[in-house]
């Protein structure tokens, strides 16, 4: 991973229990380097875990414990590292900070090439609304990390308090689950919007013709994901939308992030998250390519139109 994961992991010991102790983790770990770790340079993900285990050992502390400080560490390092304004307008709530979380680690993607960053996606407990975090990465044992982060965003972002508890580990299904309960959550926000929703006009203001030039990236589907209107450059691209044979939505894209499956129910159920789509392998080749396969990546949100 990435070195900025490692030197927020160095700040954290130097800061709570000083250099002579980050020296000794560092031996305990055979960190042999010297000076601080580099931000924008790539580390085996065994260093980091090593250097955890070691200070643990060391610190007679949980792991656990050590990756929750880290999460709280973390944010604040990151915050010091100029994404204090970005991290302000990712949401108003904890709940729409989490949905946009991926927009972030997606944008992020393009300043650390090859970051393999985890994935987030939330849903309510079908018995009490409360808020599920979903958590995918491949990188197993951090989860304690995401606490951290999102007990740290609840506070200092949003002046709420708020449990987090793990519901399922990932040897228990493919993802991590969290339960997280948030103090004096009226719901006001949700039916302020839906209140915005039944005041649209129902008239339309453009033909579709100029609605499909002004966004020529934009693909309209129905409740069985039959693509039913595209942008002038997707069908010309992807000429099988405009086929005489109907072209479902998940024969041509599969969901980079949210990780999902993608019916039309899941798409309402995050309708505020930001969607990242790829072509399927095969759907933009043809003979001009010399054997070399294309792929376009679409980034965007997904409107219900009633």
């Amino acid at each position: 991973m990435y070195g900025f994961v490692n030197y927020a992991l160095e700040l954290l010991v130097l800061k709570t229990f000083g250099e002579e102790t980050w020296e000794k983790i560092k031996k305990d770990a055979e960190v042999t380097m010297d000076g601080q770790f580099l931000v924008r340079q790539i580390y085996d993900d065994e260093i980091t875990y090593n250097l955890v285990s070691s200070a643990a050992q060391i610190l007679e502390l949980p792991a656990s414990s050590i990756l929750e400080l880290f999460g709280k560490m973390f944010f604040e390092f990151c915050q010091d590292s100029g994404y204090d304004k970005i991290l302000q307008v990712l949401g108003a709530t904890p709940r729409d900070f989490l949905q946009n979380l991926d927009a972030l680690h997606d944008h992020l993607g393009t300043l650390y090439p090859g970051m393999r960053a985890p994935s987030f996606r939330c849903t309510e407990r079908t018995e009490d609304g409360a808020l599920v975090l979903h958590y995918y990465s491949d990188r197993p044992g951090l989860e304690y990390i995401v606490i951290g982060i999102v007990k740290t965003v609840a506070s200092k972002l949003h002046n709420t308090e708020v449990e987090v508890e793990i519901l399922q580990t990932k040897e228990e299904c493919d993802h991590v689950q969290f339960l997280i309960t948030e103090k004096n959550n009226t719901g006001q926000r949700q039916n302020d919007q839906t209140a915005e929703v039944e005041t649209l006009s129902q008239e339309p203001k453009i033909s579709p013709a100029t609605f499909c030039h002004v966004f020529p990236f934009h693909l309209m589907f129905d409740r069985d994901l039959n693509v039913l209107q595209t942008g002038c450059t997707i069908a010309r691209v992807i000429p099988m939308v405009q086929g005489p044979e109907p072209c479902k939505l998940t024969q041509i894209l599969y969901p980079v992030r949210p990780h999902l499956e993608l019916t039309f129910d899941n798409i309402l159920a995050h309708i505020n998250t930001v969607y990242v789509l790829n072509t399927k392998p095969g759907i933009m080749d043809d003979d001009s390519n010399d054997g070399c396969s294309i792929s376009l990546r679409l980034k965007g949100q997904m409107l219900y139109v009633p």
